[in-house]
């Protein structure tokens, strides 16, 4: 589509009003109604383009409620919708995400956004997508309770923050409480409070299973996404694909870099550490105690 900027390629034509020339439209990111002029549609085959069909990392099972997509005619419009704005390519992304790297692609992303130097991120990526025995092997050190379940499942925000505490020397947080986020609205307001970076698992009603990103400084960083986005309703609303709307954060933890790695982002000049940890913290109420 001409005429409306040059970011969200993608909406989905509802209706043609041939006698105005107009068309309805749903723009996928924000999920928003619009009528635009038929001048100003580009037909786009769908098949040209990956379809988000994620697949549920292995802690996160299928949660019943899932159902089938609508079909329909795509459209490639190159537009701007102001309040969802793309701050700029990932380093790092993966559409179809086949392997159900979700945990680990988002903070890989956000290693690279913090400036840890190539050989370390790749460091880490090749120890969060090693089988635990190895990991464990390499970190010499146990496999802690809350990473692998009785049923052998591993939990992969669990599974990530270990090898950061044990092998990058991070500091992670209790995990959220997760009655506190059990709306779009309040989960903005809340992680609007905290300074230091989080990875969130994000339930949503139509989506198999609980999606990981991660969110610092007003962005997200989806693994599955080309862009980084600007922490907004819309972007949240929809973040786990197509056809899904968003019923709460499962699960949560905030990162705490150390201070060689936070040397690295100069311009950075608080990293919530006050705000969590002091006695008084207005903010610890959204962790738990264990």
């Amino acid at each position: 589509m001409s005429n409306h900027g040059n970011l969200f390629q993608l909406a989905t034509i509802h209706s043609i009003n041939q006698l105005e020339n107009t068309a309805r439209i749903k723009w996928d990111v924000s999920r928003k109604i619009d009528t635009v002029d038929i001048r100003d549609l580009k037909p786009y085959s769908i098949g040209n383009v990956s379809t988000r069909k994620r697949k549920g990392p292995d802690f996160f099972a299928d949660n019943g409620d899932a159902v089938g997509s609508v079909k329909k005619m795509k459209l490639v419009p190159q537009c701007s919708e102001s309040k969802n704005v793309a701050e700029k390519e990932m380093k790092y992304f993966s559409h179809d995400n086949q392997s159900k790297l979700c945990a680990e692609g988002a903070i890989k992303n956000l290693l690279h956004e913090i400036h840890m130097s190539e050989e370390d991120i790749e460091g880490f990526w090749n120890l969060a997508t090693s089988p635990l025995n190895i990991i464990a092997t390499h970190l010499n050190c146990e496999i802690p309770k809350g990473v692998c379940n009785a049923f052998q499942q591993v939990n992969s925000i669990q599974k990530c923050c270990w090898i950061l505490r044990a092998k990058f020397r991070f500091t992670t947080t209790k995990k959220l409480k997760v009655s506190y986020f059990s709306s779009v609205r309040k989960c903005i307001d809340i992680f609007r409070l905290f300074q230091f970076p989080l990875v969130v698992a994000v339930h949503s009603r139509g989506a198999i299973y609980d999606h990981v990103i991660v969110i610092w400084n007003g962005n997200v960083y989806d693994y599955e996404s080309k862009y980084v986005y600007r922490l907004t309703e819309d972007v949240l609303q929809q973040i786990c694909g197509e056809n899904t709307a968003f019923r709460s954060i499962s699960t949560g933890y905030g990162l705490f870099p150390p201070s060689d790695v936070r040397a690295l982002s100069p311009h950075v000049l608080d990293w919530g550490d006050k705000s969590y940890f002091e006695k008084n913290s207005k903010i610890r109420k959204f962790f738990t105690h264990k």
